[in-house]
């Protein structure tokens, strides 16, 4: 796999890595079905850190454009830290927040890594794959994968406020390995019912074992339409 090739996969995963904020039980029973029920004009913001400096990267906020029986279109925008850039794009995900296009890429089935699995409880545990495909120009980029349902627990972000939160983990690694570079990636996603969407997202890539790069994602402010 060429060095730029390498490069946009990791952009293009860059969003979830690894942080010790204390989980502790949760304050409440987990529910017994978690269903995503949100409405044109809802907005989440997070903050994007660097995993391994804990610097800012980037600050980005969802909102909900539109909503269908098997869809949800949001409206991404990222705001770069440092140089105060903007840039933004549609993004389509299927009604568990499992992202299917976001207008450079097209996941085929939906990726598992950024939303929920149907059926959500506790122990749950999957296998997938999925593609990546580049719309421009073309190019294809396979992942296996499983998921697991680890616990329900409170976690309390860098802000103070703290959500009740399923706590799902991802590994996954490019197939087939090329000119002997293993990929693999680990996801953490803490997925809140409350405000109907994660809370918090920790994402680590590896080649070959070694360490990579490390980002934190947390929830800044959460903004349902009344």
């Amino acid at each position: 796999m060429d060095a730029k090739l390498l490069g946009l996969i990791f952009v293009l995963f860059c969003g979830p890595a690894l942080a010790d904020d204390a989980t502790k039980p949760a304050s409440s029973p987990a529910p017994s079905e978690t269903a995503v029920n949100v409405k044109p004009g809802d907005s989440w913001e997070y903050e994007i850190r660097d995993g391994l400096t804990d610097q800012l990267r980037t600050t980005m906020n969802l909102t909900v454009t539109e909503v269908t029986t098997s869809e949800i279109y949001v409206r991404h925008r990222w705001t770069a830290a440092k140089t105060q850039q903007e840039s933004s794009a549609l993004v389509t995900f299927d009604r568990n927040w499992r992202r299917k296009e976001d207008g450079a890429w097209r996941d085929t089935p939906p990726n598992d890594t950024t939303g929920i699995p149907d059926g959500l409880a506790v122990n749950k545990s999957w296998n997938y794959t999925w593609k990546a495909t580049r719309l421009s120009p073309p190019a294809d980029v396979k992942f296996t994968g499983s998921g697991k349902v680890a616990a329900w627990e409170e976690v309390t972000l860098p802000n103070g406020a703290s959500y009740d939160a399923y706590r799902i983990e991802f590994a996954e690694a490019v197939t087939p390995v090329v000119n002997n570079r293993k990929l693999e990636y680990k996801t953490v996603e803490w997925y809140a019912p409350s405000v109907n969407s994660y809370v918090k997202r920790t994402w680590e890539a590896r080649q070959n074992g070694k360490l990579v790069d490390e980002t934190v994602e947390f929830l800044t402010t959460y903004e349902p339409k009344p």
